[in-house]
């Protein structure tokens, strides 16, 4: 993919000083504007030079790493034609394919993921995030993500300078920070290409699914109350570990409030270091 396009000289530039400066960067931008081309650009670069490096991706909708739903990090080992290549190490379940109403579980979970990777130790931390760039959550989620992931170079992808209030907050703070041009090569997806991407993650990770009873007990229910409403039948279980990071996602076929079990078909590999069930919204069918 790298070798197909051209590399504007700014990315070039942003590339130099960020391996000599930097440690962490982030990139923000609207949906297609060429943010996760740039990641892509970067880590193999990066990766060319025997450099460790780690990406965190927090765009729940349109996931690289891992499922839709999940936002998570893995690292670049070769040369890689796309991000989607990349094998997650850990990921935290969000439940949702938008960022409306889950401000605070993303902000939280970005914020563990990236503990964890720092325990790792990589040269590098490239951090990917949602397309949703306009209006007061956009910028709640903005500002908030970056403080508590606290990059040290910002990249901001924008026509002129509609996304200055995304980054404004951080203009003296010490940070190295670069407005990149939207290229006119970027192609749009539409909405139902979007569902499609979606749809075509979750049949990869689906696709070596068992049927599977998972029994529970009330404090192992993370976020839901089953003595008000019961999961929807299709929708989708995170099946997290004792530091509720995610281990498996399932599709619940089965509810039972008496036998205290559930019954859902997903890829599991076996089920000890399941601590807590984390029920969603978000329906998948078969």
């Amino acid at each position: 993919m790298i070798s197909k396009i051209v590399i504007p000289h700014e990315w070039e530039e942003v590339k130099e000083k960020f391996y000599f400066k930097g440690k962490k960067l982030i990139v923000v931008g609207g949906s297609d504007s060429g943010k996760s081309t740039f990641i892509l650009y970067l880590a193999n670069s990066l990766v060319s030079l025997n450099k460790k490096v780690c990406v965190l991706d927090l765009d729940i909708g349109q996931s690289n790493i891992g499922p839709p739903g999940t936002i998570g990090y893995g690292y670049v080992e070769n040369l890689i034609n796309s991000l989607n290549e990349i094998k997650p190490n850990k990921m935290y379940f969000i439940g949702a394919v938008s960022p409306k109403g889950n401000l605070l579980q993303i902000i939280i979970g970005a914020r563990k993921l990236l503990d964890a990777i720092e325990l790792e130790k990589p040269d590098y931390i490239l951090i990917d995030t949602t397309g949703l760039v306009d209006g007061t959550i956009a910028e709640v989620l903005k500002h908030n993500k970056i403080e508590a992931l606290n990059p040290d170079f910002i990249v901001v992808f924008q026509k002129e300078k509609e996304r200055e209030n995304l980054i404004k907050p951080f203009l003296f703070d010490g940070k190295e920070i670069f407005r990149l041009e939207i290229s006119e090569s970027v192609k749009e997806r539409t909405r139902l290409e979007r569902i499609e991407y979606r749809n075509r993650r979750f049949s990869e990770y689906f696709k070596n699914s068992k049927k599977v009873e998972i029994f529970f007990k009330e404090h192992n229910i993370l976020g839901f109350n089953i003595e008000r409403r019961e999961p929807i039948h299709n929708s989708i279980v995170g099946l997290l570990d004792k530091e509720r990071f995610l281990l498996y996602l399932g599709v619940l076929e089965k509810f039972n409030r008496d036998k205290k079990s559930i019954i859902i078909n997903s890829p599991i590999g076996e089920e000890r270091g399941i601590k807590f069930i984390k029920f969603s919204n978000l329906i998948y069918n078969f």
